[in-house]
């Protein structure tokens, strides 16, 4: 990962909130912000030398373990390019911010009303959502297994949760991992770092023809199209693409292929991932079928 820090960093490391950030050290490129031959940050250079809220940020994104390529990208236009009335577009987004924080923060208030009218009147059966498609009418033929994930995100400051169910073709569950991990900067990072460290592991155990199954919208969605060169111009890029980048690097060495499917596929690694969150859970990878 190279490319200078001003501009570059934004893109290559997608800080969140671009448009204050204050990093103007011209000459320093991302790659010296790592610790020497590795893809890991040098906590004590990027506090020396970066704005402290800007260096909390940095620190918060996981780099590419699989070496992500440099992408030239400026996403505060449509055309993807500089114009001369940036700084005007720029400088009004700021000036909406203080009204989007207010609409924010009337939407959780709607949800919280939502949910406790909800509550004291639950839905029908005929409101209830219908019983879902078996695994098999999603999963192309030819998977051997395959494993549900997802994770649980509170806050950019508290630790996240990931979990994970590995099932036989017959639905027989064989083995299941649970853990806490460090804070995220959003629910997409966690949910794609629940996705690698499963593959991960079963890479690790020699596991091959799996269908990971999440209800991550984006990440399946970033998932498939990066598998093409046709896919990658369409893609957009956010803070969970270094992970995306090495999901399908270590997916090829084992035949791993990526699906969809509705939240309650996943209710069990839901139920996981929110117990390691609350429990700080360290990693555990549990056999349950031989």
């Amino acid at each position: 990962m190279s490319g200078k820090i001003t501009g570059s960093l934004i893109r290559h490391l997608l800080l969140p909130n671009p448009l204050k950030q204050t990093i103007n050290l011209i000459n320093l490129m991302v790659k010296d912000l790592f610790l020497s031959g590795t893809t890991t940050w040098d906590v004590n250079k990027i506090q020396s030398l970066i704005h402290e809220d800007d260096a909390e940020k940095i620190l918060m994104i996981r780099p590419s373990i699989t070496g992500l390529s440099d992408i030239r990208r400026w996403d505060l236009t449509n055309s993807r390019s500089n114009t001369v009335n940036i700084g005007y577009y720029l400088q009004q987004a700021l000036d909406k911010e203080d009204q989007l924080n207010q609409v924010i923060r009337a939407a959780c208030l709607d949800k919280q009303l939502w949910e406790e009218a909800t509550r004291y009147n639950p839905p029908t059966t005929q409101q209830r959502q219908t019983a879902p498609r078996p695994v098999s009418q999603i999963i192309q033929q030819g998977m051997d297994f395959y494993c549900t994930v997802d994770a649980s995100w509170k806050s950019p400051v508290d630790k996240a949760g990931i979990g994970w169910s590995l099932y036989s073709e017959e639905g027989i569950l064989r083995l299941q991992g649970i853990s806490a991990i460090e804070a995220t900067t959003s629910p997409l990072v966690a949910e794609a770092m629940a996705i690698l460290l499963a593959v991960q592991q079963l890479n690790c155990m020699g596991y091959n023809n799996v269908a990971i199954l999440g209800d991550s919208l984006q990440i399946f969605k970033s998932l498939n199209l990066t598998e093409t060169e046709e896919g990658k111009k369409k893609i957009s890029i956010n803070e969970a693409t270094p992970n995306i980048v090495d999901i399908l690097a270590l997916s090829q060495l084992n035949r791993f292929c990526f699906h969809w499917v509705p939240r309650n596929f996943v209710q069990y690694a839901d139920h996981l991932a929110n117990r390691a969150r609350s429990s700080m859970q360290q990693y555990i990878v549990t056999w349950l079928q031989t």
